[in-house]
């Protein structure tokens, strides 16, 4: 009679089933910003890589299908990631990016997730709408390819500039919803994962699964209504996320 897997077989076992799977990799930033080779090395192990990025700063573009939509996406030399990483770019909005891609490059096959981020700024309330890092992660999810968006937070200065940033919170989070969405399938009613990771947030950092506020308050918004932001030491209760992945995810 076989006997049961261990824990450590079956942790080898997801192990190889994530090394099988295909990784999209967006941003709204464009194709050379530190968010977004963050966002590579937090999941270089994960699977196989394709970065489809705008070609330069595409912030604020939310949704908009722009640019020349007979550009090309190019290839691009991308140093430092794994060996079978392939880096394209085009000069469009993120939204469009992606969508050239779902009809040329992932044409036969799509990718397992699309990732975009990790971005410069917080996207919050109403003004989610128009966040190009949401924009990207939209569209591939209108092709039926789960998307995840990541947002760090930042001053306003470093919206449209490459400032330096401690990427480790931002990563921690992206990677860890990384792996829930490629190991459980989203509720039928959920086409994207959005993440706000607040300056400063570590792996101790608690979180919770929120809805968007009507409107941008000032600071944080930590409200029972509202909680934009994973607060530290935060125990896990009835609302936090954990419970509604365990109990909503097939």
């Amino acid at each position: 009679r076989s006997r049961p897997a261990s824990r450590s077989e079956e942790e080898e076992q997801e192990n190889r089933q994530m090394r099988d799977v295909h990784i999209a990799i967006t941003n709204d930033d464009g194709i050379h910003s530190p968010g977004l080779r963050a966002a590579v090395e937090a999941v270089a192990d994960l699977g196989r890589i394709t970065i489809i990025a705008p070609t330069d700063q595409q912030t604020a573009t939310g949704r908009g299908l722009t640019g020349n939509k007979q550009s090309r996406l190019e290839r691009l030399a991308y140093p430092g990631g794994p060996s079978s990483l392939e880096a394209y770019h085009c000069p469009c909005s993120p939204a469009q990016v992606v969508r050239h891609a779902m009809f040329t490059l992932f044409r036969s096959e799509k990718p397992d997730i699309l990732i975009s981020g990790i971005n410069y700024g917080e996207n919050l309330g109403n003004m989610i709408s128009c966040s190009g890092t949401v924009g990207a992660a939209l569209e591939a999810s209108s092709h039926g390819v789960p998307g995840l968006a990541v947002s760090k937070q930042t001053d306003i200065a470093s919206h449209h500039n490459y400032t330096p940033q401690d990427w480790r919170g931002a990563a921690h989070f992206l990677r860890k919803f990384t792996t829930l969405v490629l190991s459980r399938e989203l509720p039928a009613d959920v086409d994207l994962l959005k993440i706000d990771v607040p300056d400063g947030a570590d792996e101790q950092t608690g979180w919770l699964m929120t809805r968007t506020i009507l409107r941008l308050l000032p600071g944080f918004a930590t409200s029972r209504r509202g909680s934009w932001w994973p607060r530290k030491n935060l125990k896990a209760t009835r609302t936090s996320m954990p419970w509604l992945w365990k109990n909503r995810l097939r």
